[in-house]
């Protein structure tokens, strides 16, 4: 590993780091400053302009091809450290709050392709590292979309939600270099809270006899130009959701069913989404204001115990509009179960 920490009094311009082992390093640039910083830009990305006050540390995260360049009008402290990449066939990078940049540790990374029918899956998961950080590794040739979200709870117990940020089209061989992620925005009071999508599943059999099955929920939204066929995404889900339950007969069920109760806690707004551009990839924001948006919540019914779809048909779904209107959340009811 390489590092450089240089104070700066008017600009910097660092040569290009060596390749390693026929791929190229990964670049982790950090600064902080005490004035204005004017420009940064570097080899592989269009340039970012700062003007105002004195900033924390910002970091973003490059493959290494060339140099990298920052002119600031009031003596900085960079920063570069190259290490080895995350390998070939890889996805890897870092995930940064949109206002300040600072990167944001314990985000949800999921990897996903789109099914038969459609809707994206996913295919690896990962927690982003203290420095927002995350890699996919040895993957399978084809696009993928990278579909990130967060909800952390601070030491002093406040809780930031963002709306989820979707980035479309991701080859492998690729680092992004900077995922942002926005807050959400909560009708009637911004808690800061995701929001509990719940309901109940029931299961039954021919007849109208209760029989237990495994229910695996998801929770999808759409993302895409107006006017387009959207791209159907999986959404993330946080802690406390319970994204498979098994059904079981009792006292609370409607009759002739087995049943449970779920609930999803998802972020409460529109997704931020961009496709992927190897000359930088610009993400549509959604309004700064509460707003309807909808989530399409996905059960899938198995046997219990296994992966054989069960009942007839095997998946269903319920729409849920939620935001500035109260949300409705119909019931799950799968019939025709073994």
């Amino acid at each position: 590993m390489l590092r450089i920490d240089e104070e700066l009094s008017a600009a910097a311009r660092f040569p290009a780091a060596p390749s390693r082992s026929n791929h190229r390093s990964q670049l982790t640039i950090y600064f902080s400053y005490t004035g204005e910083l004017q420009s940064y830009s570097w080899f592989d990305a269009p340039s970012e302009v700062f003007y105002g006050a004195a900033q924390p540390e910002r970091r973003f995260i490059a493959p290494v091809g060339g140099p990298a360049c920052f002119r600031g009008s009031h003596p900085s402290r960079l920063g570069i450290i190259v290490s080895n990449p995350p390998g070939p066939n890889s996805i890897s990078g870092v995930v940064v709050n949109d206002s300040t940049g600072q990167p944001v540790a314990g985000a949800i990374v999921l990897l996903e392709q789109p099914d038969a029918s459609g809707i994206d899956r996913v295919v690896r998961s990962e927690t982003t590292a203290s420095d927002g950080s995350f890699a996919f590794v040895a993957l399978m040739p084809g696009n993928y979309d990278v579909v990130t979200a967060a909800s952390v709870t601070s030491s002093s117990g406040v809780t930031s939600t963002s709306a989820t940020t979707v980035t479309l089209l991701v080859p492998p061989n690729t680092t992004l270099s900077r995922i942002p992620l926005v807050p959400q925005f909560v009708n009637p009071v911004p808690t800061g809270k995701p929001i509990g999508i719940g309901a109940t599943v029931t299961t039954s059999g021919l007849g109208g006899v209760p029989i237990s099955a495994d229910v695996k929920l998801s929770a999808l939204q759409g993302v895409g130009p107006q006017g387009t066929s959207p791209s159907v995404v999986t959404i993330p889900t946080f802690t406390g959701s319970t994204p498979v339950v098994s059904t079981a007969a009792g006292p609370a069920c409607p009759a002739g069913t087995a049943c449970a109760d779920y609930e999803l806690f998802v972020p409460s707004a529109l997704p931020v989404w961009g496709t992927f551009n190897p000359a930088g990839t610009q993400y549509r924001i959604p309004p700064g204001h509460p707003v309807e948006f909808l989530y399409l919540i996905e059960g899938r019914a198995f046997v219990r115990g296994g992966n054989t779809p069960d009942c007839t048909p095997s998946s269903q779904f319920a729409p849920v509009i939620a935001g500035t209107l109260p949300a409705f959340i119909p019931n799950l009811n799968f019939v025709g179960c073994q």
